[in-house]
This record gives C-alpha cells, sequence and structure tokens, in this order.
C-alpha cells in the first residue's frame, strides 16, 4: 500500500474517532441537564406533597390540590415524561463519561453502542398523515423520530453539521441546536417552525429570545415541545419541512376564493407571468387554520392561474387531501401580491422582524388609515395590523405614482420608532389591450332602454366611490329632459341602504337606471364598449382600474381631477370634476351626453391611447419585489 495512502487513512480514523469523542461529550453534557431537570421536578414534587406527610387541615389540603393543579398545568409537567426518559439514558451513558475521563475512548464498538440508543429512522413522508378521512396519528416513537428528522432541515438550514437521518449519530438534531444554535431571532423564528410547522408569533419568539439570552435554553425548548404538543394531530405537525430557497409567492386569496373584484384581477394577471418567468419561485397558500404554508391544490392553481368566468360565484371545492409538506422560506423572499387578513399579517410580520426572510408587497393604497371616513367600521383599525407588516417590508411596489406618494410618507413616521421602512417604487398598472369583442346580445338583459346613451360606472357601493353624486347628476338631467340610461356595476357593497333607495325612486319615475352584480368578464366588457361615457366620480383611489379599462376600448371618462384618477385619465379622452361639486359633474355629464363635437373629441383622445400589458407590467413589478433591480 503506498505509504501516502496509508497516512491519509489513519489521518480519517483518527478524525474519526475525534469526531466521536465530541458528540459523546455532547451527549454526556446534554444528559446531565436533563438529569438536573428531571431532579428539579422531583424536588418540586416532594415540596408540594409537604415532604410526603399528610395533611392536617382542610386550608392545607386545598392549598396542597391547588399546588399539584398548577405543577400540572406547567410545561415542566408536560415535558416531564422526556425528562424522566432521560434518567434512564443518562444512567447509560455514564461508564461512557468515566471512560472519556479516563481518555480511554476509541471509535470503535463502544461508540456504535451509545449511538445505538435512541437512533431511529425517519418515518416516511406520508407517515402520519389523513387516510380514509380520519388521523392516523403518530405513536411517540414515530413522532419523536420526525421531529428530529424536522430539526435536521432545521440544523441544516442554519449551518449546523448533523448526522443523517440513517445514521447512528449519538447526538440528536435537538441537542445539536440547543448546543450551537445562533442565538439570533432568526435562528428562533426557523427552530419554531421546526417544531410547530406553523409560523411562530411575535410573543412566542420573543419569550425564546429572552430564554436563550438569558442562558434558559432547556425552557425554550421546552416551550416549544410544550407548543407542539398541543397541536398533535394537525398536519402542519405531522408533515416533512421543505426549504425554500428561492422567492416564495403568497397569493392565498386569489386562490381560495371565488370573488374577481380589483384586487384579485390584479393578482390574477400578475402571478401567472411570475410564476412563468421565474423558474426559482415557488407558489404557495398560508393555510388558514395550520397558519403554516403548503402547495396550492389543483382547484387552487386554476383559480390563480388559469382563471376564468366558469369559476365566477363558485366557492372553493373542498380538498381531502392534506398537504404533503410544509413549505418553510429561508433567507429568501416571501411575496405578496394581496391583501391579508389579520391573522395572516400578525405572523407575518413576525417572520419579516425577526429578519429570516424579506417580505415584499404590492401595495395598492392607505384609504383606511388616510380617508377612514369611507370605510365600514373597524376596518381601520384592522388596516392597522396591515401597516405593522409592511413596515418591516424590505420593497413595496404601489400600483400607482399617487399611491407611492403615499406609502413614501409613511416612512417618516416608521423613522420614528427606529424602523427602516421599506424601499417604495411606483409601477402604475397598465392600460391593457380588452380582450376580444363578443356578441353585444350579451348584455341585452342588463339594460332597460338600448336604445338611448349607456352610463357606466363600476366600482363597489361605498362611500369613496361617491355613486351618490352620480345618481344625483343623472336625476339633474332626466328632470332636464335628456334621455340615457345609467347602469351601477357593483360588485359588492357595504353601504347601499339610501343609495338602493334612491334607484328605486327613480325607476319607479320610470327612469332607466339600475345596479348589477355577479355579471362575467365578457359581459363587464360589453359594457364598456357599448358605454357612452364611464364615470368615476370617486373621493379617493389607489388605482382606479374601470378608467383604465375603459379608455382600453375607447370610452371617454368622466373622473376626479385629483389622484391616481387624474393621473391616469389626464389628456386621454377624459373630463376631469371637483367630485364634492355635484353641479361641475352634472355639466360634465351634459356635456358628453349632448355636445356632439366635444364628445367625439373626447372619443378620438380615448381611442388613440396607447396600451401597455400585463406581462410588462408583472416583469417589472418581479424584478423590483424580487430582486430590487429597476426596470
Amino acid at each position: 500500500m503506498p505509504a501516502n495512502l496509508h497516512d491519509d487513512r489513519s489521518s480519517d480514523a483518527t478524525s474519526e474517532a475525534a469526531a466521536t469523542n465530541e458528540q459523546l461529550i455532547l451527549r454526556v453534557r446534554m444528559l446531565g441537564r436533563r438529569l438536573e431537570r428531571a431532579e428539579n421536578e422531583a424536588r418540586d414534587l416532594r415540596r408540594s406533597g409537604g415532604g410526603g406527610g399528610s395533611p392536617t387541615s382542610d386550608g392545607r389540603a386545598d392549598a396542597l390540590q391547588r399546588r399539584i393543579d398548577e405543577l400540572e398545568s406547567s410545561t415542566s409537567w408536560r415535558v416531564a415524561k422526556y425528562l424522566r426518559e432521560a434518567k434512564t439514558l443518562s444512567a447509560r451513558a455514564r461508564p461512557v463519561a468515566a471512560r472519556l475521563a479516563r481518555g480511554r475512548l476509541s471509535a470503535g464498538s463502544d461508540g456504535a453502542a451509545a449511538g445505538a440508543t435512541d437512533a431511529s429512522p425517519a418515518p416516511a413522508p406520508t407517515a402520519g398523515l389523513r387516510t380514509g378521512g380520519a388521523f392516523n396519528y403518530f405513536s411517540r416513537e414515530a413522532d419523536e423520530a420526525l421531529l428530529q428528522s424536522r430539526l435536521r432541515v432545521v440544523a441544516a438550514g442554519l449551518g449546523l453539521a448533523v448526522a443523517h437521518s440513517d445514521d447512528t449519530s449519538p447526538v440528536t438534531p435537538e441537542e445539536r441546536l440547543e448546543a450551537e444554535a445562533p442565538r439570533t431571532r432568526s435562528a428562533w423564528w426557523l427552530i419554531a417552525v421546526g417544531y410547530l410547522g406553523s409560523l411562530p408569533s411575535d410573543d412566542l419568539l420573543e419569550l425564546l429570545l429572552d430564554d436563550a439570552e438569558a442562558g434558559r435554553l432547556e425552557l425554550a425548548f421546552a416551550r416549544l415541545r410544550s407548543a407542539r404538543a398541543q397541536s398533535t394531530g394537525q398536519w402542519q405537525v405531522t408533515a416533512p419541512l421543505r426549504l425554500v430557497e428561492g422567492p416564495l409567492i403568497d397569493a392565498t386569496f386569489a386562490a381560495t376564493t371565488a370573488l374577481h373584484t380589483g384586487v384579485q384581477r390584479v393578482v390574477r394577471n400578475t402571478v401567472p407571468v411570475w410564476v412563468q418567468r421565474a423558474g426559482d419561485a415557488t407558489l404557495a397558500v398560508l393555510d388558514p387554520a395550520a397558519r403554516a404554508w403548503r402547495a396550492p391544490t389543483g382547484a387552487e392553481r386554476h383559480r390563480l392561474l388559469e382563471w376564468d368566468d366558469s369559476l365566477l360565484g363558485r366557492e372553493p371545492a373542498g380538498d381531502d387531501a392534506l398537504p404533503s409538506e410544509v413549505l418553510v422560506p429561508w433567507r429568501t423572499v416571501v411575496v405578496i401580491p394581496e391583501l391579508k387578513p389579520k391573522g395572516d399579517l400578525e405572523s407575518l410580520r413576525a417572520m419579516a422582524s425577526s429578519g429570516a426572510n424579506e417580505l415584499a408587497a404590492i401595495v395598492y393604497d392607505l384609504i383606511p388609515v388616510s380617508a377612514g371616513e369611507f370605510v365600514p367600521e373597524g376596518v381601520t383599525a384592522s388596516f392597522g395590523t396591515y401597516i405593522s407588516m409592511i413596515k418591516y417590508s424590505t420593497r413595496v411596489s404601489a400600483i400607482s405614482e399617487s399611491a407611492a406618494v403615499e406609502f413614501e410618507a409613511m416612512d417618516a413616521v416608521f423613522q420614528a420608532q427606529g424602523i427602516r421602512g421599506p424601499l417604495v417604487r411606483a409601477h402604475q398598472l397598465p392600460l391593457v389591450p380588452p380582450p376580444p369583442a363578443t356578441d353585444p346580445g350579451r348584455i341585452t338583459a342588463l339594460r332597460r332602454s338600448p336604445d338611448v346613451p349607456l352610463v357606466l360606472q363600476v366600482g363597489s357601493i361605498g362611500p369613496h366611490k361617491n355613486q351618490r353624486a352620480t345618481l344625483a347628476a343623472a336625476t339633474a338631467l332626466w328632470d332636464a329632459g335628456t334621455e340615457f340610461e345609467v347602469i351601477f356595476v357593483a360588485p359588492n357593497s357595504w353601504d347601499s341602504g339610501d343609495f338602493a333607495l334612491g334607484i328605486r325612486e327613480q325607476q319607479e319615475a320610470g327612469r332607466a337606471v339600475s345596479a348589477v352584480n355577479g355579471i362575467s368578464e365578457e359581459q363587464l366588457w360589453a359594457l364598456y364598449r357599448a358605454a357612452h361615457v364611464v364615470v368615476l366620480p370617486s373621493y379617493v383611489e389607489g388605482y382606479g382600474l374601470p378608467i383604465a379599462e375603459a379608455l382600453s376600448v375607447g370610452t371617454p371618462v368622466i373622473t376626479s381631477d385629483f389622484g391616481s384618477m387624474a393621473e391616469i385619465a389626464r389628456g386621454n379622452g377624459s373630463l376631469l370634476v371637483a367630485p364634492r361639486d355635484h353641479q361641475a359633474l352634472a355639466a360634465a355629464l351634459s356635456t358628453v351626453l349632448t355636445d356632439t363635437a366635444a364628445y367625439a373629441r373626447l372619443k378620438s383622445e380615448a381611442e388613440g391611447v396607447v396600451p401597455s400589458s400585463w406581462s410588462a407590467y408583472a416583469d417589472a413589478v418581479w424584478a423590483w419585489l424580487s430582486r430590487g433591480e429597476d426596470d
């Protein structure tokens, strides 16, 4: 045998022996900690029982019962079974420790035997998942094996060397984390996800970090085991983890709802481009019950990536199969193109503030904060939670220059809290080419007077959309003898009482006016094409999508003379008015209905608008949100 090869092998054997010694030293140290905790637990039990004596009064008996109740509800008691088992393991390890101290341990059979005391293979990925409509709960041994398998993924993510699942290392991934995990907020975020499968809260992260900084590591890990035990049987606890290293796209609401209003229209036209162009991106749904990311089901992918009118108004169908894994973004960027419910926001804020991942989002407006008088009660408070997430974001893309100005103005507020706040860029939503024209007869049933000019307003019924002003202006012109029809397309509403009464009064007077909802995309675009003018006199908008859609088919617009609405409409076949001046709105409406020359000019300008595309918009937004690159 060549000398150099012999030397290499001898060196390898020495290294292996040293590594084994290091692992066993760590193992004994961990078992010693567990033994100490077990002894403390026994001492607490003896004290609670008064040293084994019997109570001599009802008061002492009541106090003892309260102490026992407190003990049995404590974290220490819930994890006591693991500590008692550790005592047995410790007894087995003591002879090994003695030989270590004498320096006579070699990398031979003793090391293998010591390592075999708690080594067990990780379960198959689908073990413990629901089968036949019921949960197949883990045995304690299988659950412990799965936990160690998940923590092995966590340790690898933190850059810690851990044995493979089929090795007989005497040091478990949990013990490696307890000994060597970085004492940082981001590391504890990942460790918590390893135990729970779900996104941890701010409060839990604070407790864990406080424990770690105070040297109470055993308490931190006991907290996590206790929290995990309370979630037994939930899919996010029984499924394996997969670290996601590329960008993760969370478009949960659009994937799980049949609603198709403004935000969902943006998401469903943008995310498919991202998925197609970004080869390393992962599409995910944040499960509302589990508070964990998972892959979307087939129905959810179809609803998000291949939307069509057949899905309109249909609620998501239930899916029998549980997810096969928990998706865990790590040291990457999480991209959110939509708004989020409060429960998700708190978890996402904790993730972003921990530094575990960057958070990037499309932002739409600050209406609930800047114009709270126009939103339903309670929305402003909920929106505050949304802002508490956004302030920890790295980058945001605003849908208009006006929206960008609003979010940039928030930077001073964030800096006053010692928070940097996100970098803001404006990416105006596109003036998209319309879909091909369809049979005009598709809207026959929607019209009350098809032979007169059509005035159209599109948007959810609410104070800031100012439908009352449109109805008031229309009433004044009807009273003056002008003939035309008004249709309000309202996907939903939250404050329509007086407005609905006003429509009924005009209908009873013989006027052609109606409010419709639940119409298809084909019908909506047919109405845009058939309209003489589209009206949007809102008090505030993040963008004003109906303006862009009307101009894309060459239909003139009447809209407000400020903000994003003026930004889109000015010089593009539109009349701009002060939305609180009802007489000015009535005059503008009269102009487009009665002044032939003025209308022809507006129509020509609208037809000359150069369209852009959702694809170009999506590319620019993705470059900014995922990589911080300006288009």
